[in-house]
């Protein structure tokens, strides 16, 4: 049976993180009855801090590094951390 190792992919999107960070911040505070200045300031600070309890998978805030083992069954992915890619 042919092996096929671990894929290993990197992926560069300097918008997607903060996006995606701001977004779920957002959505964090939609059931409160807060208006829209008072959910500004709590956004900025929650996607802070959401940014800071990733930075290590995120150490440069726009690279995403994710290795594929295709011979296992079924193939498996993971989040790789910053320390675990070469040249990060």
């Amino acid at each position: 049976m042919a092996k096929y190792g671990k894929l290993r992919l990197t992926f560069k999107d300097p918008d997607a993180l903060d996006d995606q960070i701001r977004e779920h911040a957002e959505d964090s505070f939609d059931d409160l009855d807060l208006d829209s200045d008072e959910v500004g300031g709590l956004v900025e600070k929650r996607a802070e801090k959401i940014g800071e309890m990733i930075s290590q998978w995120f150490p440069h805030g726009e690279y995403i590094h994710v290795e594929i083992d295709l011979d296992a069954k079924p193939p498996t992915a993971r989040l790789l951390a910053a320390t675990e890619v070469v040249g990060s």
